[in-house]
């Protein structure tokens, strides 16, 4: 059996050298351009620019109102009122016990911590919820007065009321205690 491997092994080879034949074919070269003395260069042209499309008008932003002189916005507890029982807190330590009401105003303050006339800050106000809306519920003043808003405590919870005038907020960070 040695005979027919080494006959395959053969015929395989000389086939294999039979098929790996390198053609080589030439390419006919281009001619040297002739230059003509007579022959005008075509003009070159440029291409035209597409018109730059003019920026749109950017809006001036409206400028936040002057202040005048409120440097700062006081936002605080003026008053608490349990009746179920349980003992009302200093309004200083912006605490309101759930099922409480609170009595909170808002202040325009200078800087040196006066109160700014109400005919110098006039009589818009801005009141929104910074955070813990689930912890406390927002309501109409009690004591009739934009500045004002009356807080009922509804669970256990940090929340954040601010307010803003001419520009300037402040904030109550309080919290809802048991």
């Amino acid at each position: 059996m040695g005979l027919p491997d080494r006959t395959l092994v053969f015929v395989v080879a000389a086939l294999g050298a039979v098929a790996c034949q390198t053609l080589t074919e030439e390419v006919p070269s281009l001619p040297a351009p002739i230059e003509d003395p007579q022959a005008v260069a075509p003009p070159v042209t440029q291409p035209a620019q597409a018109p730059s499309p003019s920026p749109s008008p950017v809006p001036t932003p409206t400028p936040p109102p002057d202040p005048g002189s409120i440097y700062d916005i006081r936002v605080a507890f003026f008053g608490i009122k349990c009746k179920n029982g349980k003992t009302e807190p200093n309004n200083g330590w912006k605490e309101l016990p759930v099922g409480c009401r609170g009595f909170v105003t808002a202040t325009p303050k200078r800087q040196d911590g006066t109160d700014v006339p109400a005919k110098e800050h006039g009589p818009d106000i801005d009141w929104f919820m910074l955070y813990g809306d689930e912890f406390v519920r927002v309501d109409p003043p009690t004591f009739e007065s934009d500045f004002n808003k009356d807080l009922v405590g509804l669970q256990v919870g940090g929340f954040g009321l601010c307010a803003t005038v001419k520009g300037v907020t402040g904030c109550l960070a309080g919290k809802i205690t048991p």
